[in-house]
């Protein structure tokens, strides 16, 4: 057990540095910009009336909300608002703590699995394959669903799919090194 806490430790150090490479010194901006960013948030606070996520346009409570909203939807515009009014502390120490509590805890979920599919992964590259299958997985039903079910722009999601494939592959090849195969334990006659 042991061995599995420092692979996680040490699978959350890898993926908290490659967070900061990919997110931190990308020299692609994923985010469009907004031509005026003052009078967005100004009707944003004048318009939605608390922190949440909205959607536009809105489906409503009523067969006719919901036929006005499927018409608003063929005409466009759509939009899903993350909004949050009171806004946050930039790099607060506290959100990278509970960032690399986040990732310790899906290292060791991941070392986990691993654990119980050891015995049929016999070799390093096994092991680590079978990280990465898990990360592909996860980032295929994570990402490239969101481009589907709510028509998010592909390129965003398509940069964290790979981000994330990418995170779980580096990860793998941490925690294949501290979950191995462990062989049957022989009793030696005395």
């Amino acid at each position: 057990m042991r061995s599995l806490l420092l692979g996680a430790v040490l699978a959350a150090v890898v993926l908290f540095l490659f967070g900061f490479v990919v997110w931190g010194l990308m020299p692609v901006d994923p985010f469009s910009t907004v031509s005026d960013e003052p009078a967005l948030s100004q009707t944003l606070v004048q318009v939605l009336p608390a922190s949440g996520v909205y959607l536009l346009p809105d489906e409503g409570d009523t067969e006719e909300e919901f036929a006005a909203a499927t018409e608003a939807m063929r005409r466009g515009p759509l939009a899903m608002v993350f909004f949050r009014r009171e806004g946050v502390e930039p790099m607060a120490p506290a959100v990278f703590a509970l960032g690399f509590l986040h990732m310790f805890v899906t290292a060791l979920l991941l070392g986990l699995v691993l654990r119980q599919a050891a015995p049929a992964l016999p070799s390093y590259g096994a092991r680590v394959a079978f990280v990465a299958l898990l990360g592909l997985t996860a980032a295929v039903w994570a990402r490239l669903g969101e481009p589907i079910w709510w028509h998010f722009p592909w390129g965003f999601h398509l940069l964290y799919f790979f981000s994330d494939l990418l995170s779980w592959t580096l990860a793998g090849l941490v925690l294949a090194r501290f979950v191995r195969r462990r062989e049957p334990t022989r009793l030696v006659a005395a």
